[in-house]
């Protein structure tokens, strides 16, 4: 299977302005850089993508070059979670994740002239837990830049979500972009036990963005495990103050604050974090998700029928509810839920649904 890696150029109407600084083409960067372009990957995409297709049908191409398998013209790159790779590495081994991804597509739709931007999307989050560590995983997309009422968004996604109304994002510089690779990798050495790495990698992260609210709650988090309390106040307080609205931060600080036996400040801060999180659907899917590994399945109903109400045309969330039914032996609820989620995902994408449907009546007729 080559198309595991989605893509989808998707008309968008709500993508903040341009920052007034330019994308300039250097070669000073190293291999090790994320965001360095071998000379050769560039050479085919100027082949394998028309130049004189005008500025969306590059795009476009550029989009179908990069998964396309290799016998038909294309770099073949499958999505891979296992870990965040540079440009030139994902050259190398034609794997990516969304944002590995989307910095090849960037920084090759400069190379062709496109006006391409790195975006951090807000339609598309998620919680998960790697043994003791919770990790909430935003999701970076590529924005071409047309006029204020047609941009173009280059989304690539292990699956692909029906999108509705406006698509919002926050264009970000290069120095982000490599600050969020860095806190990337810094969280795998971390959950692979490898502090050393974990340690340089946050501060190559904090080097590139010393504003990250992110970089600074993972280095907390690193200082935390490493037992430097004083350090990891210092900086999840840094993390807060650069986004007041850090809920991952918050929490962080008011579980420290408890372990140290400050109460009212945890309280304090444990206020904050509910309200914040009682407008986060994601994270009632992650606790739905928590409450099914553990059987109890009343309150993982509850918790996905929260989420649902929340933001009720993710066709995840639906798919979610139908495994509980199933657990409960509500066929016929678990069916009606899963043509709810057919209505929210994109007509050539409902493969999974459409199978599920079909085992759910199987097992009903079996009755």
């Amino acid at each position: 299977m080559f198309a595991v890696l989605a893509s989808a150029l998707i008309l968008c109407v709500s993508a903040k302005a341009a920052p007034l600084w330019a994308h300039p083409v250097s070669y000073q960067e190293t291999p090790e850089d994320p965001l360095w372009v071998p000379r050769e990957l560039i050479a085919f995409a100027r082949v394998r993508v028309a130049l004189g297709a005008g500025e969306r049908g590059k795009a476009e191409a550029l989009s179908r070059v990069l998964i396309w398998p290799e016998e038909l013209g294309g770099l073949g790159i499958q999505y891979s979670n296992d870990r965040t790779r540079t440009v030139n590495e994902v050259w190398l081994e034609r794997k990516a994740n969304c944002l590995s991804m989307t910095f090849v597509y960037v920084m090759l739709a400069r190379h062709l002239q496109i006006n391409a931007m790195f975006g951090e999307s807000f339609e598309a989050v998620n919680w998960s837990r790697v043994g003791d560590v919770i990790r909430l995983e935003k999701h970076m997309v590529a924005v071409i830049q047309r006029h204020p009422a047609e941009d173009l968004v280059a989304d690539f996604l292990p699956q692909t979500r029906a999108r509705y109304g406006n698509y919002f994002v926050d264009l970000i510089t290069n120095a982000r972009a490599r600050s969020l690779f860095y806190s990337n990798s810094a969280v795998e050495a971390l959950i692979d036990n490898d502090k050393e790495t974990a340690i340089d990698n946050i501060t190559k992260a904090l080097e590139a963005d010393p504003t990250s609210s992110q970089a600074w709650n993972i280095k907390g988090v690193i200082e935390k495990s490493s037992g430097n309390t004083t350090s990891a106040v210092r900086s999840y307080k840094t993390a807060i103050r650069n986004n007041p609205n850090n809920v991952v931060a918050i929490g962080n600080l008011a579980a420290l604050y408890v372990v140290e036996g400050l109460y009212e400040e945890a309280a304090r801060l444990r206020a904050i974090e509910n309200g914040l999180r009682k407008r986060d659907p994601y994270y009632f899917a992650f606790l739905a998700s928590e409450a099914m590994g553990k059987d109890d399945l009343a309150k993982a109903q509850k918790l996905i029928q929260r989420a649902i109400k929340i933001h009720p045309k993710d066709a995840d969330f639906y798919v979610t509810l139908s495994y509980i039914y199933q657990a409960q032996n509500k066929l016929t609820q678990a069916i009606d839920t899963l043509n709810k989620a057919r209505n929210h995902v994109a007509s050539d994408k409902t493969e999974k649904i459409d199978s599920l449907i079909s085992e759910y009546r199987a097992l009903l007729s079996s009755k």
